[in-house]
């Protein structure tokens, strides 16, 4: 394999794969800044693939097969995002649809993140196609090629004070019973709205004031909710709630019957109607895990009882923290100052 120098200074090298249906020789192209990681990766993939030999696979072939390979294996959520996806690529994008899997370079998937962020998708949003046209390729046995994803802002925390819980906790109380259990295994589970709509009495540990969290209703192409397992191991936990909680569950005889967007409905209207300051449902496990933090608790019994996969998504809870920790300092200070 030879690598040539483009004028943008870049390394360019072509892999040959094999001919098409037409006779066409297949071409794979690999490029960078780096001569040498480019020949490796090169070579690298070379030798994970075999030459194609009178065939040819275009990238809309490759998606239909992705899904009749995949349409069991995946969560409803996934396949409804990833069918979303779909649509953008074969609306906007057909003639990236009809070019060959083989064929496909970092420049053919650099143009398009480059015209979605121009036509006003956000990075998180290419991100999550990127990573959809990486899973169709990957099925096919073709490595994606490395491109320049552009950087996912985190997101500010809106994390409510302990007074508006406590307002949020009594409205939930004059709404229903089966709101209060919803908004207190929320801010102090911390549950999201899925695994709580997921639970059943068999969940409950009656004798140990124990939550066994381990499905979540998602909501699937079909346009139907589904309880399905936890994406990940640490989803799947053990949660010790307050004894009322419990109570509660067991006086009304199940957790909740309501779905999460009926969950989130509700909850909006009821903080409107009490003239509590709008915020989201999700927001009350936030308040969980920086009050958790507030208290001393080490990062991963928190994670523990989250359900996070990594303890990396506490920084940005700390970084709540720690403006919280400048106003209680100034008003520590001036208390102090009133003495002088």
């Amino acid at each position: 394999m030879k690598a040539t120098k483009l004028k943008s200074g870049n390394y360019h090298v072509l892999v040959y794969c094999g001919k098409d249906s037409a006779g066409k020789e297949i071409r794979k192209s690999f490029t960078g800044p780096d001569k040498a990681k480019v020949l490796a990766d090169a070579a690298a993939w070379k030798n994970d693939h075999r030459v194609i030999s009178g065939s040819s696979t275009s990238f809309s072939d490759a998606m239909d097969s992705f899904f009749r390979i995949r349409q069991t294996s995946l969560s409803p959520s996934t396949m409804r995002g990833y069918r979303a996806i779909e649509t953008v690529l074969r609306q906007d994008h057909p003639a990236f649809c009809n070019s060959n899997c083989y064929n496909i370079s970092a420049e053919d998937l650099q143009r398009l993140i480059d015209a979605w962020i121009r036509s006003g998708s956000s990075p998180k949003t290419a991100k999550n196609r990127i990573g959809f046209i990486t899973a169709v390729l990957g099925q096919k046995g073709i490595r994606c090629p490395v491109v320049r994803l552009p950087q996912v802002p985190v997101p500010d925390l809106n994390v409510p004070d302990s007074d508006i819980v406590r307002q949020t906790l009594q409205a939930a109380k004059d709404y229903s019973l089966e709101m209060w259990i919803c908004v207190m295994l929320a801010a102090t589970g911390p549950l999201r709205r899925g695994e709580i709509s997921a639970l059943t009495m068999d969940d409950i540990d009656f004798d140990n004031n124990v939550v066994h969290v381990h499905h979540s209703m998602v909501f699937g192409t079909d346009c139907k909710w589904h309880v399905k397992v936890p994406k990940t191991k640490t989803s799947d936990r053990y949660i010790v709630m307050p004894a009322a909680v419990i109570d509660a569950i067991k006086q009304q005889g199940y957790v909740t019957h309501w779905d999460p967007c009926s969950m989130y409905r509700r909850f909006g209207r009821m903080l409107k109607r009490n003239g509590i300051e709008a915020y989201r449902f999700h927001d009350l496990r936030h308040f969980c895990v920086s009050e958790l933090l507030g208290a001393g608790v080490e990062d991963i019994f928190i994670t523990e009882r989250t359900g996070h996969s990594s303890l990396g998504t506490m920084e940005r809870y700390k970084h709540i923290l720690s403006n919280r920790r400048a106003e209680v300092n100034k008003r520590i200070m001036a208390d102090f100052n009133s003495f002088s």
